[in-house]
């Protein structure tokens, strides 16, 4: 509610200096793992921006490539506001359309679940593979119809 339209904050590390996140040291890969997941996550950066007057500021996360470069944030900035230009959208429009989507993703579920298995079944048929396995592994716990 502070930001006037068309402000920004940012960007600001995700991690301050000298801060990390606890993983499990004992087990090798895990640690290996944990110290990839901590170099990327220094690496993305935030910014608050508030792309209208009649849009609240959105918090975005973003790779310190564009965090750090002002003509790549610019045109990111641009492409944001541009996107939120209508009064009725309380988001930019891709998030809107992911967010519809994945509203209806139960409805389309037993439909993916058909289509994946009949792929999986056609590569690995020729194969030689057990079907049956596929088949077994891609059945719903509970019938489709049980919602």
């Amino acid at each position: 509610m502070f930001l006037e339209s068309g402000e920004v904050v940012g960007p600001i590390n995700l991690l301050r200096p000298g801060e990390s996140l606890n993983f499990i040291e004992s087990d090798k890969s895990a640690a290996v793992i944990g110290q990839e997941v901590l170099s990327l996550i220094r690496e993305v950066n935030l910014i608050y921006y508030r792309p209208s007057e009649y849009f609240p500021a959105l918090r975005i996360e973003i790779p310190a490539a564009i965090a750090k470069n002002k003509s790549r944030l610019s045109v990111l900035l641009d492409a944001i506001r541009l996107q939120c230009n209508a009064p009725g959208l309380m988001e930019p429009y891709p998030l809107y359309m992911a967010d519809r989507m994945v509203r209806h993703l139960g409805s389309a579920l037993p439909a993916l679940r058909r289509a994946t298995t009949q792929e999986m079944v056609a590569t690995n048929s020729a194969a030689g593979h057990d079907i049956g396995r596929i088949f077994q592994a891609m059945h719903a716990y509970r019938s489709d119809q049980g919602r």
